[in-house]
């Protein structure tokens, strides 16, 4: 069961970062940093960008030395490059600041408790340290989420604590 003060659950796995599919471990997505672990259970094509560009913008602004985002999504690795690569005008993201991880069978999602007995996806974001550490979860169903002024905060006030 995943806890704050317990290990943050590790996967390897595939990913669009800047534009590409890539495949990176658990130790490229963490980087010994602070990082927030969005995941979003919106099926690709169905998927209004705002949020993730809205976060995108938010990390190239505050993500620091200390912190970094990546999303994980319930969509294929290929729906997801190319959603991802799709431009705002028709209907996609534009370019992202953070990895976006294709999850198709929720087998990420799964190993951080984020499925409803009838397993649907749970939105969900986790506040791992950099020694792999959960230190926030929030769990919540569709369509709640964290706002981008909150995630921010957070972002700022785990930056501001490591440099001290």
């Amino acid at each position: 069961m995943v806890r704050v003060g317990l290990a943050a659950p590790q996967f390897d796995g595939s990913a669009v970062v800047d534009g590409h599919l890539v495949e990176l471990s658990w130790q490229q997505v963490h980087e010994d940093k602070t990082l927030v672990l969005l995941f979003d259970p919106i099926d690709g094509e169905a998927h209004s960008p705002e949020y993730l560009v809205a976060v995108s913008n938010a990390v190239m602004r505050l993500g620091g030395p200390h912190a970094k985002v990546a999303v994980v999504w319930h969509n294929d690795p290929h729906g997801t490059l190319a959603w991802a690569n799709r431009p705002c005008a028709e209907g996609g993201p534009g370019a992202l600041a953070f990895p976006l991880i294709p999850d198709p069978h929720c087998r990420i999602a799964s190993l951080y408790g984020l499925r409803t007995p009838s397993r649907t996806p749970l939105w969900g974001q986790f506040l791992i340290d950099p020694s792999g550490i959960i230190r926030q979860v929030a769990v919540t169903g569709f369509p709640i989420c964290t706002g981008v002024d909150e995630l921010l905060r957070i972002i700022q006030a785990v930056s501001f604590r490591e440099e001290a």
